[in-house]
């Protein structure tokens, strides 16, 4: 039975949400961060697997109640909240409405569907900026300094992936490093509030109007550039719907930011490849190279 294989998170459940009885069970999904199960076909409840993904559900708990107001979309109200035995933490909520996404899902879009989206899309990204950012600050959420990051990351791949790397990789890599920490307007910008990790699966929406009806996963949240925003968009939607979206968001210079953005996505590779090092995980590596790999072809 389902119940008896997560039985460790069941009796967290039990024991400290008391007037919760689990009676069904079943996994929404697992990384390296947290497990997600869905209980009772109600609730989603998300709990820790290290210390990070503990952090990012405390910062969470504080500043989403403040947070829900300023947003169309319904994002998670933590209901339940407590500590597994282990001491990290776990959070329940009660289900979003709408359908999840999944990263391809947005190509089987047609133009009509694709527009709707991506106006629904741009009012998120707006209303989260909006939000002030001495309250977010005030809840705990940190501000991102990405040019000092890429100046330490630059270090690690030189000193940890340059020797997995022909020296064509190595050059193009040396070349991304400079053109971004280097370029004259990067690094001005006001910084905002951010959701950090918007992929297409932390979007619900009605598959009737493609309206945007729920946001999940807000550990990423952070005070950081506002383009900071647009790598995973990039990464799975394309640069022609990316394109359409800043020039909905009223972007200026709309050139410079898609490759600004794409630098992000370059150097989210090395970081997953950084990730596969230090987990001796060899297919993360090998991944992680062919797609900078292929990243550089397309350049060429």
């Amino acid at each position: 039975m389902e119940k008896d294989k997560y039985s460790a998170y069941v009796t967290s459940i039990e024991e400290q949400c008391k007037d919760l009885t689990v009676e069904t069970v079943h996994k929404l999904g697992e990384g390296w961060m947290s497990m997600v199960l869905k209980i009772n076909e109600e609730w989603a409840f998300r709990f820790a697997k290290n210390q990070r993904a503990s952090d990012d559900l405390d910062k969470e708990a504080r500043i989403l109640p403040s947070l829900s107001s300023c947003i169309s979309a319904a994002v998670p109200r933590f209901k339940y909240y407590g500590r597994q035995k282990d001491g990290l933490a776990f959070a329940g909520y009660r289900l979003l409405p709408g359908e999840i996404l999944m990263e391809n899902s947005i190509h089987s879009f047609n133009e009509k569907e694709r527009k709707e989206f991506i106006i629904h899309l741009s009012e998120f990204i707006k209303e989260l900026r909006a939000f002030p950012v001495k309250q977010a600050k005030a809840n705990g959420v940190p501000e991102q300094d990405l040019h000092s990051f890429y100046s330490r990351l630059q270090q690690e791949v030189e000193k940890d992936i340059f020797p997995l790397m022909n020296s064509s990789l190595q050059k193009y890599i040396s070349s991304c490093f400079q053109d971004y920490l280097h370029h004259p307007r990067y690094a001005e910008y006001t910084p905002s509030p951010i959701h950090g990790d918007l992929s297409m699966d932390h979007l619900l929406i009605d598959p009737e109007t493609f309206r945007i009806t729920g946001v999940i996963d807000f550990g990423d949240l952070a005070i950081s550039d506002p383009d900071f925003e647009y790598r995973y968009i990039l990464e799975e939607c394309g640069k022609s719907f990316l394109q359409s979206l800043l020039s909905i968001m009223g972007e200026q210079n709309i050139d410079d930011i898609l490759k600004k953005v794409a630098f992000f996505v370059t150097f989210d590779h090395l970081q997953y490849i950084l990730e596969g090092i230090r987990r001796k995980n060899n297919s993360w590596i090998q991944e992680g190279l062919e797609e900078i790999e292929c990243e550089m072809n397309k350049e060429k």
